[in-house]
């Protein structure tokens, strides 16, 4: 017992790319008990679950409902963004989006590493890497992949201390946006806070208002999917700017299941057509 301790307090203190090669192992021990985690969290989350389940009706008409809310609001930045697309196509350098596969999976628990990330039960051979962007069934962010693994994958949910800020705008009605929120970042609760000026002409922000996500860090598919509401009724501070503090619309620890969305490359050329003057092949 007493070399066991001292091992790991020596890996405790070693620099943290030295221990590497263990995440190797860690993958295929992960594999192994996964079968038994997917059952284990499903029945948690039937045992305690989050809300009341709807009718499957009304759920299926309110995700669609925020699936178009989603691409309305997407369409009319890339409206804003025009110009510079016109810019680049001036100089040859037009890249257009490429096609989503949003590929549905089951949660099969929390990492066991510290940190809030979801093990999710897809990896490589599904075609997920690093950053691709997961969300709930409608459009809730709820994070991205840090790590990938043969048969799974762990996603760092956005209201982690260790993900880092995130950029949005408030959206003052369902079509309209408000002033946007520049370097939302983890608080205790599972929020995000940060200070949002606003502009002449603006409304300030009022509380059940949606913020989503307008961050050229994340990939263009992603753009406009909901950060999350504004939890309290936001106060000016003594300079003028609102302090204001966003939280998911359900519970991301909670999830059973999450939408990765995984980019589709397009189709390699395959070469000019068949010839079509009557010659046998």
């Amino acid at each position: 017992m007493a070399a066991a301790v001292g091992v790991m307090v020596l890996c405790a203190l070693l620099p943290a790319r030295w221990m590497r090669w263990m995440n190797a192992l860690g993958n295929r021990a992960s594999m192994v008990i996964a079968p038994v985690k997917g059952p284990v969290w499903a029945l948690v989350n039937w045992v305690s679950p989050v809300e009341a389940p709807k009718p499957e009706a009304i759920r299926m008409l309110e995700d669609e409902r925020d699936r178009w809310k989603q691409l309305y609001n997407k369409a009319q930045l890339d409206l804003d963004d025009v110009r510079k697309k016109f810019e680049q196509i001036s100089r040859g350098s037009l890249y257009p989006d490429l096609p989503v596969r949003q590929l549905p999976r089951q949660v099969i628990g929390l990492s066991v590493e510290a940190g809030g990330e979801l093990e999710v039960r897809a990896g490589a051979r599904d075609g997920v890497d690093t950053n691709v962007v997961a969300t709930t069934e409608g459009v809730q962010l709820v994070g991205k992949v840090v790590r990938v693994a043969s048969r799974s994958c762990w996603v760092r949910l956005l209201t982690d201390a260790t993900a880092g800020t995130i950029d949005g705008v408030i959206m003052a009605t369902d079509k309209d946006r408000g002033p946007t929120c520049k370097g939302l970042f983890p608080v205790a609760g599972h929020k995000l806070q940060t200070r949002v000026r606003v502009e002449s002409g603006q409304k300030p922000p009022e509380a059940g208002q949606l913020v989503r996500l307008v961050d050229d860090r994340w990939p263009r598919n992603a753009q406009m999917l909901v950060i999350g509401a504004i939890t309290d009724k936001p106060e000016p501070d003594s300079t003028g700017w609102y302090v204001v503090t966003v939280k998911p619309t359900v519970e991301l620890e909670r999830l059973s299941e999450v939408y990765l969305r995984i980019a589709v490359p397009e189709a390699e050329d395959k070469g000019p057509p068949p010839s079509t003057d009557g010659a046998k092949p």
